[in-house]
C-alpha cells in the first residue's frame, strides 16, 4: 500500500463473508475474488452509507467500487437498492439489467429486477446484503425518497469518493479537480487536502503541490505538520529540477527547515530558516518561513515572530493570512484580547478560512467575554447549518459542549447519599466525611459565575448550600463496664440487656439544617479549588448537644460536688447541655484537587475509559456564645433535676481529610437511549478527622469556672476498597446547546482495608446526584 492510500484508508473494514450471501445461494459469488484495496474501502463506506440511510452518497460510493471491481454481483445489489431507496426506480432497473447483461444473474439480482417491475405498491426492495433481513408476509410501502444532503460535508463527500476512485485509476487530473472542490466546501477534512496535492504531485506539478500547500493552510487544513512536510518534499523536488551546479540560494536549507518543522524540531527549524533568510535577503518565502517557524518557538522567539508580523501587516494591512498568524501568536503570548481583535479583522476582510470564527470565540473566553464567546460560538453553529463551515459531527458536538460550558453563568444541584463521603466544594455533591450507620444525608446548592471573573486564569463562583440529615438510625453500642472517673476502676455492668445496649443517633430532618454562604475559585488548567464559607446552624438540632468532659479528673469533681450538694441523689450523676445562640454559626476552608478523566457524554466512541478521582484538605471553626444547663441523670441516663445554669462559650475545631478514586468504563447504553450512560468501576476512598471541642463555662453549677475539652476530641482514620456502578442520564439540550444537566444514580459496596475507624470504611454506599 502507497503512502498514500496508508495515510488516507479508513479504519472500518467489510468482510466479505458479512457481504456475500450463502454459497449455496450463490455459485457466482463463489468465484469472486475477494475485494481489496482500493474497492474494498469504497465498498465498505458505501454499505456503511446506505445502513446511515444516506442513499445518493451510497449511490456514488457503490458506481466508484464497481468501475474498480465490475465483477462484483453484490455491488451490483447494493447500486440497485441505492437508487431504489431514493425513488430512482427505473434507473435502479436498468442498474439490474446491464448487471445480467455482464453475465451476473444471481437469482438476488432476478428478483430485484422482478420487484422494480411489479407496481409500486406491491414492489418492495429488500435491504443490500451486507444488512439482510428476513422477509416479511405483508408487502412494504415503497419507501419516500431521501432528502438531498443540506450540510457542506454531505454535499463534498460525494465529490472526494470520485476523486478517490480517480485517484486509483490513476486520473490524477480528475482527482486533484474533484480533492479541491470537495475540501475548499470543508476546509476541516484535512484528508482529502492531501488528496488535493498528491493528486498534483503525481502528475509532477510539485509547484502546484507546493502552492496548494499554502491554500490549505490558508484555508485553515487541520493536518498541518503532514501538509508542511509534503511541502519539504516537494521543495526538495523542485530544487533537484534547477540545475545542479547553480542551485537557487538557500533553498537547501529552507528545504531542511520544512523537513525539521514537520518533525516538530521547530529550533532546529528555526536555525535552518534563519541561515535560508540569510541567503536569500529578497526571498518572501524564505522570510515567511523564518517567521513562520519562530512563531512556534519558544516565548521570546514567538514575541520576535510578531515584531516581524507587524511589520508584514503594516505594508499589507489587508492581509487575512498575516493577521491570523498575528491572533495565534498572540493567543500564544498570553494575550487574548489582541488575538480576538486580529481574529477579528481578518475575518472583517472576507478573505479569511470560516472557521476562523470558532479560534475568534476561544480567543474572547479566554480574556473573560464569555458571552462574546458563546454569541460567536452560536454564530459558527449557523454558518455549519448554511454549509459554509463543514464541521463534522463531533466537531459540531464539542463546539455544542463549549456553548453550554460557556454559556452556564448559575446552576444548581441536589445530592441525597447514604453513608457517601463527598467533599463539600465537589460537584459529586453529599457530606465531607463518612459516617456509620444507617444515615442518609442531603445537600441542596445554587451557585453564580460572575462573568467578568471566569478568564483563562480560574473560575470564580459564589454559593449557597444548604445541607441536614435526612434520616439516621444511630448507632447502637453496649456498655459492659461502670469506670468510677475518680477511681479508674470499673465494675461489671449488671443491668439488663434493655438498660445495658443504647442507641447513639444525631438530628434529623429539618432540625439539622445548615446552611453556608461560600465563594470557591477554580485554577484553570490544574485541577485545584480554594474555597471558604460562612456557614451558619439552622436547625435547632445544630445549636444543643451534651458537654461531655474528656477529663477524668473534672470528671471526677463534678461528680464529687454534685453528690457533696446533694447527698440524697448518690445514686444520680450530673450532666450538662448547651444551647447555642440563634445566630450561630461558623467557618469553613477548604482546598479541593479533582481528576477527571472521560467523565462527560462522548458521541465518537461507544465506551471509553472513565477516571474520577478527587482529594480534600478542610479545617472548620466557630466560636459561639452558649447557656449551658446542668441537670442529674438517673443510671438509664434519664433527665431528672436540673441544678442549674449559666453563661459561657462553645469552641469547636475539626479538620479533614478525605478522597476517592473511581476507575472504570463507561458505556452509553443506546439501545435505551445516547443519553444513558452505564459505568461499572472499581473504587477506593479514604478519610481522616480531626476534632476538638472546648466549653467555657461561667460558674456553672457542679462544674465551676473553666473552660473543659469535651470527650469529643478525637481523630481518627479509615480506608476501603470495592466494585461500584453508576448510572447517568444527560439531558436538557437544544440546537445550540449540548446536554447541561444529568441525574446520577450510584452505588457502592467496600471493604475495611486500614484504619481504626472500619465502620466508616465498609458496606454499602449510595448517591443520588441531580445537576441542573
Amino acid at each position: 500500500m502507497t503512502p498514500l492510500s496508508r495515510s488516507l484508508a479508513l479504519a472500518a473494514l467489510l468482510t466479505c463473508a458479512a457481504a456475500a450471501p450463502e454459497a449455496t445461494a450463490q455459485p457466482q459469488a463463489a468465484a469472486e475474488r475477494p475485494l481489496e484495496g482500493d474497492a474494498y474501502q469504497l465498498a465498505d463506506q458505501a454499505y456503511k452509507q446506505y445502513d446511515a440511510g444516506h442513499y445518493e452518497t451510497a449511490q456514488v460510493m457503490a458506481e466508484n467500487a464497481i468501475r474498480l471491481r465490475p465483477d462484483v454481483a453484490r455491488l451490483r445489489l447494493l447500486l440497485v437498492y441505492s437508487l431504489e431507496k431514493q425513488g430512482k426506480r427505473q434507473e435502479a432497473a436498468r442498474a439490474a439489467d446491464t448487471a445480467i447483461a455482464d453475465g451476473l444473474g444471481t437469482p438476488e439480482l432476478r428478483q430485484a429486477l422482478a420487484n422494480l417491475r411489479r407496481p409500486p405498491a406491491t414492489a418492495a426492495a429488500p435491504p443490500p446484503a451486507a444488512v439482510q433481513t428476513p422477509p416479511t408476509q405483508q408487502p412494504a410501502p415503497k419507501p419516500a425518497p431521501k432528502p438531498a444532503p443540506k450540510t457542506a460535508y454531505q454535499r463534498a463527500y460525494p465529490v472526494a469518493a470520485r476523486a478517490y476512485a480517480d485517484y486509483a485509476r490513476h486520473d490524477y487530473a480528475a482527482a486533484a479537480a474533484g480533492a479541491e472542490r470537495a475540501f475548499r466546501a470543508t476546509p476541516a477534512q484535512g484528508d482529502w487536502a492531501l488528496l488535493w496535492v498528491e493528486s498534483l504531485a503525481a502528475q509532477q506539478q510539485y509547484a502546484a503541490a507546493s502552492r496548494a500547500v499554502d491554500s490549505a493552510l490558508a484555508l485553515g487544513a487541520p493536518n498541518k505538520a503532514a501538509l508542511r512536510s509534503r511541502q519539504q518534499a516537494f521543495q526538495l523536488q523542485i530544487t533537484a529540477s534547477q540545475t545542479a551546479a547553480a542551485p537557487a540560494a538557500g533553498s537547501e536549507a529552507a528545504a531542511g527547515a520544512y523537513a525539521a518543522y514537520g518533525k516538530g524540531d521547530y529550533q532546529e527549524a528555526i536555525a535552518l530558516a534563519r541561515q535560508a533568510a540569510a541567503q536569500a535577503p529578497g526571498n518572501d518565502d524564505y522570510a515567511h518561513l523564518l517567521t513562520t517557524t519562530l512563531a512556534a518557538g519558544n516565548r521570546s522567539q514567538a514575541a520576535e515572530a510578531e515584531t516581524r508580523l507587524n511589520g508584514e501587516i503594516a505594508r499589507q494591512p489587508g492581509s487575512a493570512p498575516l493577521l491570523t498568524q498575528r491572533g495565534y501568536v498572540r493567543q500564544r503570548l498570553g494575550r487574548p484580547d489582541e488575538a480576538a481583535a486580529d481574529f477579528a479583522a481578518a475575518r472583517a476582510t472576507g478573505q479569511a478560512p470560516p472557521r476562523l470564527i470558532l479560534d475568534q470565540a476561544y480567543a474572547q473566553s479566554a480574556m473573560g467575554d464569555n458571552r462574546a464567546a458563546t454569541a460567536s460560538l452560536k454564530q459558527a453553529i449557523d454558518q455549519d447549518d448554511a454549509g459554509q463551515l463543514g464541521l463534522s459531527p463531533l466537531e459540531r458536538y464539542n463546539t455544542r459542549s463549549a456553548i453550554a460550558n460557556l454559556s452556564r453563568e448559575w446552576g444548581g444541584s441536589f445530592s441525597a447519599s447514604y453513608r457517601g463521603a463527598r467533599p463539600a466544594s465537589s460537584s459529586l455533591g453529599g457530606a465531607a466525611i463518612n459516617t456509620p450507620g444507617d444515615v442518609v444525608f442531603s445537600t441542596a446548592e445554587i451557585f453564580w459565575r460572575p462573568p467578568a471573573l471566569n478568564n483563562r486564569w480560574g473560575m470564580l463562583e459564589a454559593y449557597a448550600r444548604s445541607s441536614n440529615t435526612l434520616h439516621d438510625s444511630g448507632s447502637t453500642y453496649e456498655s459492659r463496664k461502670n469506670v468510677d472517673p475518680c477511681t479508674g476502676l470499673s465494675t461489671p455492668n449488671e443491668r439488663d440487656d434493655e438498660e445495658r445496649f443504647r442507641n447513639n443517633r444525631t438530628a434529623s430532618g429539618i432540625p439539622s439544617t445548615i446552611g453556608a454562604l461560600g465563594l470557591r475559585y477554580l485554577l484553570a488548567d490544574t485541577g485545584v479549588t480554594f474555597g471558604i464559607e460562612r456557614r451558619f446552624y439552622l436547625g435547632s438540632g445544630t445549636r444543643q448537644g451534651y458537654a461531655y468532659p474528656e477529663s477524668s479528673a473534672v470528671q471526677c469533681n463534678a461528680q464529687q460536688a454534685f453528690h457533696n450538694a446533694y447527698p440524697n441523689l448518690q445514686d444520680q450523676s450530673a450532666v450538662a447541655r448547651y444551647k447555642l445562640n440563634g445566630n450561630a454559626g461558623g467557618w469553613m476552608t477548604y482546598v479541593t484537587y479533582g481528576y477527571y478523566q472521560g467523565r462527560e457524554l462522548r458521541v465518537d466512541v461507544p465506551s471509553w475509559l472513565t477516571i474520577e478521582g478527587y482529594a480534600q484538605a478542610g479545617y472548620a471553626w466557630d466560636d459561639n456564645s452558649a447557656r449551658y444547663t446542668a441537670y442529674s441523670v438517673d443510671a438509664k441516663g434519664n433527665r431528672q433535676q436540673e441544678l442549674g445554669s449559666a453563661s459561657g462559650r462553645l469552641k469547636r475545631d475539626q479538620a479533614f481529610l478525605s478522597g476517592e478514586l473511581r476507575v472504570g468504563r463507561s458505556f452509553r447504553a443506546t439501545s435505551i437511549s445516547d443519553k444513558l450512560v452505564l459505568f461499572p468501576y472499581a473504587v477506593v476512598g479514604a478519610d481522616w478527622l480531626w476534632q476538638k471541642d472546648v466549653a467555657k463555662l461561667n460558674d456553672l453549677p457542679v462544674y465551676g469556672n473553666q473552660s473543659v475539652v469535651l470527650s469529643s476530641h478525637d481523630s481518627s482514620w479509615s480506608l476501603g476498597v470495592g466494585p461500584g456502578f453508576n448510572v447517568r442520564y444527560w439531558f436538557r439540550e437544544d440546537h445550540y446547546n449540548a446536554p447541561r444537566s444529568y441525574l446520577d444514580l450510584g452505588v457502592q459496596y467496600r471493604t475495611s482495608i486500614g484504619g481504626g475507624a472500619t465502620d466508616r470504611a465498609k458496606g454499602w454506599f449510595m448517591n443520588m446526584t441531580l445537576s441542573y
